[in-house]
């Protein structure tokens, strides 16, 4: 309901939810409407994935990714087994402290690049204001920065649909993920 709603805000969802009585879609409606009463009071800027903080980061590219492959903290690979002890008040094991620097680390995409493997996005001329789907009606066709907006408001399990379906192709498309960060 947040996400597709487009706003932040647990209690407000929660209501919606109850006041849509568990009609996830129409909470969403009754959050969206909110938020267009709200004022908008900043703007984010794109974030250099290079220079973040790596928790996991796993391409199917490359077996030897440049600064290499990052499991990080993950269930995937342990026992999927309740633990009796936690549940009588049993302490928690404190998690491992990493540094907090950041290592620079070059984006799958811009390796390829270099290399003439992938297609450049383009550049945007210096005059071109973001367009925002949360205050005008969509044009067709779509500017890229209003294509994205588009799919991070869309439901996660689609966004992942539509990844997997990319992945598949068809005729002599072959993509691939060059990697995942988080």
């Amino acid at each position: 309901v947040m996400s597709e709603g487009s706003l932040y805000d647990r209690e407000l969802a929660a209501l919606a939810i109850v006041q849509a009585r568990g009609d996830m879609i129409e909470a969403i409606f009754l959050i969206r409407a909110y938020r267009t009463t709200l004022p908008r009071f900043g703007y984010t800027r794109p974030a250099d994935t290079a220079a973040m903080l790596i928790e996991r980061r796993v391409s199917a590219t490359y077996k030897d990714l440049p600064g290499g492959q990052l499991l990080g903290p993950t269930f995937d690979y342990t026992h999927r087994l309740l633990d009796p002890e936690l549940a009588a008040g049993g302490d928690v094991a404190e998690p491992m402290q990493r540094a907090t620097e950041a290592e620079p680390m070059p984006r799958v995409s811009a390796i390829l690049a270099r290399e003439g493997l992938i297609e450049a996005d383009g550049d945007m001329p210096g005059e071109h204001v973001p367009g925002d789907i949360t205050r005008e009606p969509l044009q067709f066709p779509m500017a890229r920065d209003v294509r994205l907006q588009a799919l991070s408001r869309g439901d996660e399990g689609f966004l992942l649909a539509l990844g997997y379906s990319t992945q598949r192709g068809y005729a002599r498309n072959h993509p691939f993920v060059g990697e995942v960060r988080v």
